[in-house]
């Protein structure tokens, strides 16, 4: 089920939710960051945070874009399309240097998003499994986390630390 609530401060991951906040993070060379919580390969909560160090004062297209492109990630979506200056794909998991034609999710987005959770039929590609709340706790500190680089692009880097039992984070970065 989909449910909207006021986080507490600091922006952090919430049990079996997805958490979207912004701020000023400084200048941390990401304009957007997500982190997902996985247990066994199923994102059990995520938290994605817009940096308006880099966002403040630009236009509402770049903001758009930057938060369609976190939601998808906290969603398990990956990316469409990694090369920032080839033609557009129209959709927000696209690289782009053109926010304005890539603000929104495109179909092989809502295919991806179908296999994973169903379809609002009810139908299902995958099976779902329940989640048992102890495994779906979001107990973890990213400072304690040793973070691996999986890879890095031109317009990101993605990091994974393994908290064991299965469970694993996994950190986005929409470079800036």
């Amino acid at each position: 089920s989909f449910r909207i609530e006021r986080v507490p401060e600091p922006c952090q991951m919430v049990p079996d939710a997805m958490v979207v906040c912004n701020d000023d993070y400084g200048p941390t060379s990401w304009r957007g960051i997500n982190e997902l919580l996985t247990n066994n390969g199923y994102v059990v909560s995520s938290v994605a945070k817009l940096n308006d160090f880099y966002l403040e004062g630009t236009d509402n297209d770049l903001r758009q874009y930057v938060c369609c492109h976190e939601i998808g990630h906290g969603l398990g979506l990956g990316h469409t399309d990694e090369a920032m200056y080839n033609p557009d794909l129209g959709e927000c998991m696209d690289y782009t240097v053109r926010p304005e034609v890539n603000m929104h999710p495109g179909r092989t987005n809502f295919e991806a998003l179908a296999k994973m959770y169903g379809s609002v039929n009810g139908g299902r590609d995958r099976e779902h499994q329940p989640g048992d709340r102890r495994a779906n706790a979001v107990e973890y500190s990213t400072s304690d986390l040793e973070w691996r680089l999986l890879r890095r692009t031109e317009g990101a880097e993605h990091y994974e630390g393994d908290l064991g039992d299965g469970r694993k984070v996994r950190r986005i970065l929409l470079l800036a």
